[in-house]
C-alpha cells in the first residue's frame, strides 16, 4: 500500500493544482499561521505582509496593490448596505459608483480632484482620512445661487447628491486607483414625492369627489391606486436618468484623468467661462 500512495501523491504532483486549489492552499495555509500567531496578532495583517505572501505565489505586486485598493475603497462610510430595500426594489439603488485605475501619483491626482469637486461642482469637504474624503453641498447663499444659475456653464450635477465619497489609493508607481460613490437617496425620494403624492393624492381628491357624486364611493380606491402606481413608474424612470447621469459625470471626471486633460475646459460665454464636460 506505500508504495502505491507515494506514486500517487507524485502523480498528484506532478500535473500540478488547479486556481481553485491554489486558492484553497493560500487559504488553509493563512488560517493555520493566524492559529499559531500572538494574539495581538492574530487580526491585522499589514499591506507588507500581503504583498510578501502573494508574491511568493507568482502574483504580480501592482495587481495585489489594486486588490488592496478595491478592498479600502468598498469600504467607504457610505455603505450601500443600508439602502431601503422596498425603495431599492421600485425605483433602484441610491448609490452609484465608478472606479478605475489611472496614471499618475496619488497626492497630485487628490489635490486636482479636491480642487475640481470644490470649484466646478459646488462640493465642501466635510471629512478627510486617509486615503479617503467626504463632499457635501457647499452651504451658503451664493453657493446656492450658483448652482441655480449654472455659473461661468458649470452644471454642478454632483452637488445633487446627498453627499459623495472620493478614494484615492496608490496601486504602483504613478498608477492610482480612484473610486467615486454619490449618495443620490435626496434625488430618489425628491422623484418619489413629486411623482407619486404629486400624481397620488390630487387624483385620490378628484376620484372621491367623483365617486361620491356617482354614489360610487368604492371606485376612487382603484383609481388612486391606479395613478399611485403610474406615479411610481414615472418618478422610477426619472430617477434612473438622474443615476446614469451621475455616473456619466464620474466616468468622464475618471477619463480626462486617465487622458490626462484638464477636469474642466472652458470658453467664453454670457455667464464668463463656460466648462465643457
Amino acid at each position: 500500500m506505500e508504495p502505491r500512495d507515494v506514486q500517487g501523491d507524485g502523480a498528484a504532483s506532478s500535473r500540478g493544482f488547479s486556481r481553485d486549489d491554489l486558492e484553497r492552499i493560500i487559504r488553509r495555509a493563512s488560517e493555520l499561521q493566524f492559529e499559531h500567531a500572538a494574539p495581538e496578532g492574530r487580526d491585522l495583517v499589514g499591506e507588507d505582509e500581503i504583498l510578501r505572501v502573494g508574491e511568493a505565489v507568482g502574483l504580480e505586486a501592482r495587481h495585489l496593490r489594486q486588490a488592496v485598493g478595491e478592498l479600502r475603497a468598498e469600504s467607504l462610510s457610505l455603505d450601500p448596505s443600508g439602502d431601503h430595500t422596498l425603495l431599492v426594489r421600485l425605483m433602484g439603488p441610491g448609490f452609484t459608483r465608478a472606479h478605475r485605475v489611472v496614471p499618475g501619483a496619488a497626492a497630485d491626482l487628490d489635490a486636482r480632484l479636491a480642487d475640481h469637486l470644490s470649484v466646478g461642482e459646488s462640493l465642501a469637504r466635510v471629512r478627510k482620512r486617509g486615503e479617503g474624503s467626504l463632499w457635501e453641498p457647499a452651504g451658503g447663499m451664493m453657493a446656492g445661487l450658483q448652482r441655480a444659475l449654472k455659473w461661468r456653464g458649470f452644471t454642478y450635477h454632483l452637488a445633487r447628491c446627498r453627499s459623495v465619497e472620493l478614494s484615492v489609493s496608490a496601486v504602483g508607481e504613478d498608477q492610482t486607483l480612484v473610486t467615486m460613490m454619490a449618495d443620490m437617496r435626496r434625488v430618489r425620494t425628491e422623484a418619489a414625492l413629486e411623482w407619486i403624492l404629486g400624481l397620488g393624492i390630487p387624483t385620490g381628491i378628484i376620484a372621491a369627489s367623483g365617486s361620491a357624486l356617482l354614489g360610487i364611493p368604492w371606485l376612487a380606491l382603484p383609481v388612486t391606486g391606479a395613478a399611485i402606481g403610474f406615479g411610481t413608474l414615472l418618478a422610477a424612470k426619472r430617477f434612473r436618468g438622474e443615476s446614469s447621469r451621475i455616473r456619466l459625470v464620474m466616468e468622464g471626471i475618471l477619463d480626462r484623468l486617465e487622458r490626462g486633460e484638464p477636469l474642466a475646459t472652458r470658453t467664453d460665454g454670457p455667464w464668463g467661462s463656460r466648462s465643457s464636460r
